[in-house]
C-alpha cells in the first residue's frame, strides 16, 4: 500500500514515492544514486590527478630557475658583448638590410591596404627565427607571436659562430633560409637579442619564460622598444610543428 509521503530529490532522480513501512528506495532509484556518488568520487580524483600533475615539483623549479638565469645573461651583456667583438660585421648588416626592409614594409602597406600598421598582435606559423620580415611587414603590432620548430632557449649546443653563420645568408638574400637556422645551432633568445639590438638599435627589457608555462613548453617571452616607441613583444613557441 501506498502513502502520500514523499522525498523530493535534489535532482535530476525527481519525486521518488517511499512505502509506508520504510522500505528502500526502488531498484532504479538505488542504482541511479550509486552512479551519482561513483560519478562525484571519480571527479574528486581527476581533480586531485589534474592538481598533482600541474605543480611543478623540485627538479622542474630548479630547471626553470637554471633557465631563466640564462635568460637574464642574454638580456644582460651576450648581445652588446657579441656585437662588439666584430661590430664592422654587424654594421654591414644593418647598413645591407634598410632597403630590403623598406621594401618590405612599403609592399606590406599596399596589399594590405595600410592594415599592416595597426598594433594588434600578428601570429606567424612556421616562422622559424624570421623577426625581420615580421617586423618590416607589421612595424607596429604590440605582440608578434611565432610558432617553429627552431629552439626556444639558450643550451649547451648553441654557440656564438652559429648566429653569424645564420646571418651570413640572411645578408645575401636577405631572408632567413631553413637550412641556415636548423644548421647553425642556435636559438630564438640568442639571436632575437642580436638582432634587435643590431638591426633596430632597440632595447631588450626582458627574457623570460611564459608565464603559466615550462620550460618543456619550449615558449620564450621577449620585450622590447625602440627609441620613442612603445613597448612590444614576441612570444616564440618551440614544437615539432
Amino acid at each position: 500500500r501506498r502513502t502520500s509521503l514523499v522525498m523530493q530529490t535534489a535532482a535530476p532522480y525527481g519525486t521518488i514515492s517511499v512505502p509506508e513501512n520504510g522500505a528502500l528506495l526502488p531498484r532504479t532509484s538505488r542504482r541511479a544514486t550509486a552512479s551519482a556518488v561513483i560519478g562525484a568520487l571519480a571527479a574528486v580524483v581527476l581533480i586531485c590527478v589534474v592538481f598533482s600533475i600541474t605543480q611543478p615539483g623540485p627538479l622542474e623549479l630548479e630547471t626553470h630557475a637554471a633557465v631563466q638565469k640564462q635568460l637574464d645573461d642574454v638580456v644582460g651583456s651576450y648581445a652588446q658583448t657579441l656585437v662588439a667583438k666584430n661590430p664592422g660585421y654587424f654594421q654591414k648588416l644593418q647598413d645591407d638590410w634598410k632597403q630590403p626592409s623598406a621594401h618590405i614594409a612599403n609592399w606590406c602597406t599596399t596589399a594590405s591596404k595600410s592594415r599592416s600598421h595597426s598594433k594588434e598582435t600578428v601570429v606567424y606559423p612556421m616562422s622559424g627565427f624570421d623577426i625581420m620580415w615580421l617586423k618590416a611587414c607589421f612595424p607596429n603590432a604590440k605582440r608578434y607571436v611565432m610558432l617553429a620548430q627552431q629552439p626556444a632557449f639558450p643550451n649547451s649546443a648553441s654557440v656564438d659562430t652559429g648566429i653569424q653563420a645564420a646571418l651570413d645568408g640572411f645578408s645575401k638574400v636577405h631572408y632567413l633560409t631553413t637550412v641556415g637556422q636548423t644548421g647553425a645551432k642556435i636559438d630564438a633568445t640568442r639571436l632575437f637579442a642580436v638582432v634587435l639590438r643590431v638591426l633596430y638599435k632597440a632595447e631588450v627589457h626582458h627574457a623570460r619564460i611564459c608565464p603559466g608555462t615550462t620550460v618543456a613548453d619550449g615558449c620564450v617571452l621577449i620585450t622590447f622598444s625602440m627609441e620613442s616607441q612603445e613597448t612590444q613583444e614576441i612570444m616564440y613557441w618551440s614544437s615539432n610543428l
